[in-house]
């Protein structure tokens, strides 16, 4: 992911490396979703770290994206880990065009549309954000729905920046103060302002393909 370089600056200058064999052997046991996996293997393999783990194109068929299910039966966990797959896979967006095949990006393309439509009316930010992220990885701008998303975002954005998460409450936070606040409302809101913030950087200025 962006900010991936300078965090594996120090590996990758040793690079190619192997695991070692406990430490792998402690990785690879955890249980993990697909999705979870290509997180790991997108870590693993933008620091060239050499490991065990099955390919993307094979974690890929596994995953829900992969699997295509009904958009309708997608629950919120569905939705994070069907975004994180088409992190995974299209590098953040820095692949043009996006390395799936041609019958799995049709269908990424309706799912992420039609859900950004639908989170934008449940003012979901953090997956909004997200939704926002995936249409750059899928070299994609549906509109008028984009052009929505974005100008609901820039009005959901607090006077600090900061974008709210559905966990954060005005009323809460306003029994608070100083130092207490602040933690709170960090803690709430970090993860839709950093996916927001990174949404628009990897955006700006950027004309998607046909």
């Amino acid at each position: 992911m962006p900010g991936t370089e300078a965090i594996c600056s120090t590996v990758a200058s040793r690079t190619p490396c192997t695991l070692p064999n406990a430490n792998l052997i402690c990785v690879a046991a955890v249980e993990r979703t697909p999705s979870q996996t290509m997180d790991l293997v997108y870590a693993l393999d933008r620091c060239q770290v050499r490991h065990g783990f099955p390919g993307m194109r094979s974690l890929l068929e596994q995953s829900i994206v992969g699997r295509q299910p009904p958009v309708g039966y997608l629950t919120d966990r569905d939705v994070y880990d069907m975004t994180h797959v088409l992190f995974a896979v299209c590098d953040m967006g820095l692949v043009v065009p996006p390395p799936l095949p041609a019958a799995v990006l049709t269908w990424s393309r309706w799912a992420t549309s039609t859900l950004l439509n639908e989170y934008v009316k449940e003012r979901d930010w953090d997956v909004v954000g997200e939704l926002l992220l995936v249409c750059r990885c899928l070299d994609f701008a549906p509109e008028p729905v984009v052009s929505r998303a974005w100008r609901a975002l820039r009005e959901a954005q607090a006077d600090d920046g900061s974008v709210p998460d559905t966990s954060y409450s005005p009323a809460r936070a306003s029994t608070r103060s100083g130092h207490d606040r602040r933690v709170y409302e960090f803690a709430s809101n970090y993860h839709p302002t950093i996916v927001a913030l990174e949404a628009a950087a990897l955006t700006r200025g950027r004309v998607p393909g046909p």
